[in-house]
């Protein structure tokens, strides 16, 4: 007998399979899954358009006594569209790097937070991007010290943001001249969305984003 569970989860690939039917790869709060899709290359399919690259979806699954074995898509409900334009390639290619490389588990804070920038990438697109990569550094484990120098705890003085050397760095460790603009535009990424877009302009988004990917690529 067949059961049903849902599934929140971002698109990031559609392989045909057979005539009209395809697999898709998708990113879930469980990391990377794989589910056959019936029929949802046919023009008359309801669960198609919802289908598109880097939508975010709810996904109403069946399956037939284990949970674990595989997973048919019944309806594919769309939550939030990536509305792709030409401008936003780099940004498409890089999230879909970026997505299928998160071999991990618990990522509720990924889809949560994509979700929350989701509208915000064609008019605030670093901005968006910059805030979903720190998300990424936090499911990894790589987290910054946002909070005080990461050498000696010091809150005061701070002069210097170093994600390799692990955050913020006070006058005692480390000798440039502090841009405080920035540096208050790094502290706000660890507050709310909301809070960060209006603290940070975007040319200084797209600074922080260049740091964190540059960062996180060499860890996947």
């Amino acid at each position: 007998m067949w059961q049903e569970i849902d599934k929140k989860a971002i698109i990031l690939k559609k392989t045909p399979y057979y005539d009209y039917d395809e697999l898709i790869t998708c990113l879930t709060n469980e990391g990377i899954k794989y589910y056959f899709c019936k029929g949802v290359r046919k023009s008359s399919s309801k669960n198609r358009f919802a289908l598109n690259l880097l939508n975010l979806v709810n996904l109403t699954l069946l399956y037939k006594e284990d949970i674990n074995s595989n997973l048919v898509l019944k309806t594919a409900t769309l939550i939030k569209e990536f509305n792709y334009q030409s401008y936003l390639s780099n940004t498409y290619e890089t999230l879909i790097r970026l997505f299928n490389s998160l071999r991990l588990n618990n990522l509720d804070v990924i889809l949560s937070s994509y979700e929350k920038v989701l509208p915000y990438f064609e008019k605030r697109n670093f901005v968006a991007m910059s805030y979903l990569c720190f998300q990424v550094l936090k499911v990894m484990g790589l987290l910054p010290q946002l909070e005080h120098c990461v050498e000696c705890n010091n809150r005061d003085n701070i002069v210097d943001f170093n994600l390799y050397k692990g955050g913020f760095l006070c006058r005692e460790h480390s000798n440039k001249q502090p841009n405080l603009s920035f540096l208050k535009s790094i502290y706000y990424l660890s507050k709310s969305f909301d809070d960060y877009d209006l603290a940070v302009s975007n040319e200084e988004a797209k600074t922080i984003l260049d740091l964190i990917l540059n960062f996180i690529w060499q860890y996947i």
